[in-house]
């Protein structure tokens, strides 16, 4: 109520109470391409004042068709994907960047009951920002981020500028990660402080047909200081290892330390030297025949776990049950620090199709 309305009064009111409101339309001043239903929107709120909008695409609505349009199919396969699932979501997972856009329909084939059929698949994309500049130089790397470091997992590509690096380790702590550089044919470079970090995205996620569960792969990185290397083993033998992030430590011959690993006693992995040079071993039986019968580690293996932090390695799952079975390490000075041990629980793979059709109009 305003008294004396009708009179040139000057009236003072106080704002007591907000509520949050909604954009009930949008106009499209400029229309774009290659949108897709569930696609986020971006505001620009420059020399706005505004803040805090956000939203999606809902509907997109295209030109009427007639006769003397033109249909034009593009089809794109991604072959030899993985697949895991919880029960309730499913994850895809190529060997490299897949390049789908988010919200696409894809059929799945040659996988199994749970994952085969048409899906609609959601990829989450995540990108940072340097928080410490990076010399040329060096094979591997640590960086610091602007932000938290745990949107990021091991084995995921990431591109800086021009070039591309794999993860081999997320350092909470420290909140920086541990890079592997110049990969898919990139170059290292130098790059500047606050440059921008994207993810190049290897999985999917999709809603599957069945709750079955599927366990997911998971991999280790280690360098040549974590390996516990001489060809006498016992107790109280130890091999001083010189570790990234926890020092100079002892540990006992015959063992590899990998800090907090997840894996399981007898569990076959894959071993992978990566840019290094392979791992010597040699057993109790080999050195009983002759002191020079070393070997380079097979690309099979299984680990004997030790406890939390450590494992041990024999090439056959019946050598689990035998302390003499379990493999000695040769002097591991200057074999590279790109090695890593990778589960094989994952069997589960297969196609992927995606058609994209293009209508030409006249």
């Amino acid at each position: 109520f305003i008294s004396n309305s009708n009179k040139n009064t000057r009236q003072t009111s106080k704002i007591v109470s907000v509520t949050s409101g909604a954009v009930d339309d949008i106009n499209i001043v400029r229309s774009g391409e290659d949108y897709n239903v569930g696609d986020k929107l971006i505001f620009d709120n420059t020399d706005t004042k505004g803040f805090g909008a956000i939203g999606q695409v809902t509907e997109i609505v295209g030109p009427d068709l007639d006769n003397t349009d033109t249909l034009v199919s593009e089809i794109t396969t991604r072959s030899g994907v993985k697949f895991t699932s919880d029960g309730t979501k499913a994850t895809g997972i190529w060997t490299g960047a897949h390049g789908l856009p988010n919200n696409s329909f894809v059929k799945i084939s040659g996988a199994s009951n749970t994952f085969d059929g048409r899906h609609r698949i959601s990829i989450k994309e995540v990108s940072s920002g340097l928080g410490t500049a990076m010399l040329s130089i060096g094979l591997t790397t640590s960086v610091r981020l602007e932000d938290d470091v745990s949107k990021f997992k091991i084995n995921d590509i990431i591109k800086i500028e021009a070039e591309e690096f794999k993860i081999s380790a997320v350092n909470r702590l420290l909140n920086q990660l541990d890079l592997i550089r110049a990969q898919n044919g990139t170059t290292a470079v130098a790059h500047t402080f606050g440059t921008s970090i994207v993810r190049l995205e290897r999985e999917f996620t999709f809603t599957p047909k069945t709750n079955e569960l599927v366990e997911g792969e998971v991999v280790q990185y280690f360098r040549d200081g974590d390996v516990g290397a001489g060809r006498t083993f016992g107790v109280g033998i130890t091999s001083s290892v010189t570790t990234q992030n926890f020092g100079t430590i002892d540990i006992p011959t015959r063992t590899i330390f990998l800090p907090r690993h997840p894996f399981r006693d007898g569990e076959k992995v894959r071993y992978s030297p990566g840019a290094g040079a392979s791992i010597t071993y040699q057993t109790d039986a080999m050195k009983r025949v002759s002191a020079s019968f070393k070997r380079p580690l097979p690309p099979d293996v299984f680990l004997k776990v030790i406890d939390r932090n450590k494992v041990g390695i024999v090439t056959t799952l019946a050598g689990i049950s035998s302390d003499l079975q379990q493999v000695m390490f040769e002097d591991a000075t200057r074999i590279g620090n790109t090695h890593s041990f990778v589960s094989q629980r994952s069997n589960i793979t297969g196609d992927l199709k995606i058609v994209d059709v293009t209508v030409k109009t006249k």
